[in-house]
């Protein structure tokens, strides 16, 4: 299954990433995710499997459409820190209410 923008955009923000960060995980530029996100240009398809290796190692989950559409979500047991790995200590996690230790 092909990342769409969406999900993309999706699963920065469930582990709290900027597209930077997103970026300099899947070893593709900036202007890369800016423009997928927002729909203004697909990346060749080794750079969209890199993005999405790069976020399901973060620890994210890409649901496929089923009659609810598709969507992202935290693996069971997911690796929350490493998600949250470029934020400062004490931060938010993407959980509610819990804190990153």
């Amino acid at each position: 299954m092909a990342i769409s923008p969406s999900q993309c955009r999706a699963a920065r923000a469930l582990i709290e990433w900027s597209e930077e960060r997103l970026a300099k995980a899947a070893r593709v530029s900036d202007r890369t995710i800016i423009d997928f996100e927002r729909g203004s240009k697909v990346p060749p398809s080794a750079s969209l499997e890199a993005i999405e290796k790069a976020l399901l190692a973060a620890g994210v989950e890409m649901i496929s459409e089923d009659n609810a559409g598709p969507g992202v979500r935290l693996k069971q047991g997911g690796n929350e820190e490493q998600a949250g790995a470029s934020m400062e200590r004490g931060g938010r996690s993407s959980r509610a209410g819990e804190r990153i230790r």
